[in-house]
């Protein structure tokens, strides 16, 4: 819920408020004024009853207008892991079975990585690849049904790959916007930083180098997540070996 919608249950708050104490207080006047459309007579005398319509009215716009597209635009992360048991390692290997790995061979200075990593020199990293499903998108903490789409990762350098996302959403009506963004995700330090490049959405703003947690669980689901104008923006893609592993 944005601001407008805030501003416009705010008002008809005040409208049905105002209605009632012109409905509680106030005298009807002896002559009778009628307002009529569509074969229908309404006595518009004591002005109470339309102000609680108009009011209540109001209050069912921002439930009525179609959900917030989700923007794959990032801000700063500053939510919680997750999930403890979610981890971004590398997409078999958790830091328990990591310490369990150096306490067997002893002589080693770190476990081996399993698989491929995107990033050979930096095995805590792991950046996707190929293609995965949109299976569940939340803004703010909140599932947000009616949203469905894709993402394809490219391989661009050893610390960097391209992601190509095609987004659609569907209103209460059952009419459907396909949006398509693209851009980069970047290992730098330990860390991800994304940066959204171009898109067909006419709201589009674009974003460079800014904060992003990228989980992989059970090498099946990915997590991203991160915030957007204000609001966090969490998406789940299921892929797998067969759709997104390196």
């Amino acid at each position: 819920m944005d601001h407008f919608d805030l501003i416009v249950m705010l008002t008809g708050g005040i409208l049905i408020g105002v209605g009632l104490l012109l409905f509680i207080f106030g005298r009807r006047d002896g002559n009778k004024n009628y307002l009529e459309g569509f074969g229908i007579k309404l006595d518009v005398s004591n002005p109470s009853i339309l102000l609680i319509v108009v009011g209540v009215g109001l209050l069912l716009v921002p439930r009525l207008l179609p959900a917030n597209k989700p923007g794959m635009g990032t801000g700063a992360e500053t939510s919680q892991p997750l999930d403890p048991q979610v981890n971004a390692t590398t997409p078999a290997q958790s830091p328990a079975n990591e310490r369990s790995l150096q306490d067997q061979q002893s002589g080693e200075a770190s476990a081996p990585s399993v698989g491929n990593t995107a990033v050979p020199d930096n095995p805590a990293l792991y950046l996707p690849r190929g293609y995965w499903q949109l299976s569940g998108y939340q803004e703010a903490g909140i599932d947000v049904p009616g949203v469905g789409g894709d993402i394809r990762f490219s391989r661009q350098s050893d610390a960097a790959v391209q992601w190509a996302a095609n987004l659609i959403f569907m209103d209460i009506w059952g009419n459907t916007s396909n949006y398509r963004y693209q851009g980069v995700i970047n290992a730098d330090n330990g860390s991800y930083l994304m940066s959204l490049t171009s898109s067909n959405d006419p709201n589009f703003v674009s974003q460079s180098n800014v904060p992003l947690e990228l989980l992989l669980e059970n090498g099946e689901v990915l997590h991203l997540r991160y915030l957007y104008q204000g609001t966090e923006i969490l998406l789940h893609f299921a892929g797998g070996p067969s759709g997104g592993s390196p």
